[in-house]
């Protein structure tokens, strides 16, 4: 499994995200229908930096808002979306 993986790259997205769902059952023995998926936006400037961490299945990067805008707090790992 790479580091990152460019999700816009990809024809359907979404059968990767099922496939790291599905991969993260596995190894812990949970239930597919008790698993969600969860994001969380990073301050990495490259994809270079980018490390994952031991509960995670992939990072990605690539995605695009449409009529909206992140807007970054101070605090690390904390924003919303701008209007």
């Amino acid at each position: 499994m790479p580091q990152c993986v460019w999700l816009a790259g990809f024809f359907n997205p979404l059968k990767f995200l099922t496939a790291c769902t599905q991969v993260v059952a596995r190894q812990k023995g949970l239930a597919l229908d008790g698993m969600s998926i969860s994001t969380v936006v990073t301050e990495f400037n490259s994809v270079e930096e980018a490390k994952l961490e031991e509960n995670e299945c992939a990072l990605v990067y690539g995605m695009v808002l449409e009529g909206a805008d992140w807007e970054q707090k101070a605090e690390r790992g904390e924003g919303y979306l701008k209007v």
